[in-house]
This record gives C-alpha cells, sequence and structure tokens, in this order.
C-alpha cells in the first residue's frame, strides 16, 4: 500500500505537469489573417474621437495606410514594411523611420485587434479601400 505522502507528490506531479503543459501553448500565428483591407472602428486611448483610418495590409510585408484626422481634413497615405514576430506586428514607413511602437495582434471573426501599452484600436476586415480614398490625397 502507497504512503499517503507518496500519493500527494505523484499527484503534485501530475498537477505541475499540466501546468507546464498549458503554459507552453502556442502563440496563434497570424500571418495568414492579416492580409487585406480593413477600417478601422474604435480607439482606445489618446483620440477622444476615432480617426478615420484604412488599412491595406499586403502579404508580401508591406502596408498601406490613409489616415484622415477629421471631417475638414484630407486622407494622408503612408507607405511601409511590416513583420510579424509571434504575435507581435511592428513595421518601419518608407522612410526607415519606425512605427511608435509594436503592437500585440489578435484577429478573431474578421476583426483586428492592435494592442499597445493601454491602446487598443478595433478593425473589421472591408472588401477593399474604396477608391474614392485611395485617390482623394492626390
Amino acid at each position: 500500500m502507497m504512503k499517503f505522502s507518496n500519493i500527494l507528490r505523484y499527484l503534485m506531479a501530475a498537477v505541475i505537469s499540466a501546468i507546464v503543459f498549458c503554459a507552453c501553448e502556442k502563440e496563434k500565428d497570424y500571418r495568414n489573417d492579416l492580409p487585406g483591407a480593413w477600417e478601422l472602428v474604435s480607439v482606445s486611448g489618446q483620440y477622444g474621437q476615432t480617426p478615420q483610418v484604412y488599412l491595406d495590409i499586403v502579404g508580401d510585408g508591406k502596408f498601406v495606410i490613409f489616415q484622415r484626422l477629421d471631417e475638414n481634413s484630407s486622407y494622408v497615405r503612408y507607405d511601409g514594411s511590416w513583420t510579424l514576430t509571434g504575435n507581435r506586428l511592428s513595421g518601419n514607413y518608407t522612410d526607415g523611420t519606425p512605427w511608435a511602437a509594436a503592437y500585440t495582434v489578435e484577429v478573431t471573426d474578421g476583426m483586428l485587434t492592435l494592442t499597445s501599452g493601454s491602446e487598443e484600436s478595433i478593425y473589421k476586415r472591408i472588401s477593399s479601400i474604396p477608391d474614392s480614398i485611395q485617390i482623394s490625397n492626390f
């Protein structure tokens, strides 16, 4: 018959193994979920109202952003490249300037959530960026 202390040791070993197994769960790779057109629907943090932003993420590591801060301004276009390491998205603009932050990525049900610090930006997938926006600043 096993002693109670031996049973307790085996039970603790099983619990620790289960915790370690669950903690080692692999991060989801969003590399195939990111490419496409996205429209910003909400942002927390520094803005009083959500700016109008369209994001086109291309599978070859390129991106295009069209951003308008208020109704009285035109869209501004930004281009560059992005990289994804695990679930961390970072990038550089065409002139070599790095993004102000790297973002934790989550893609669920056609929604893209980018989180950096206390700021969370949520985008919805759209079929394409409207032509009127793409040519509005050229």
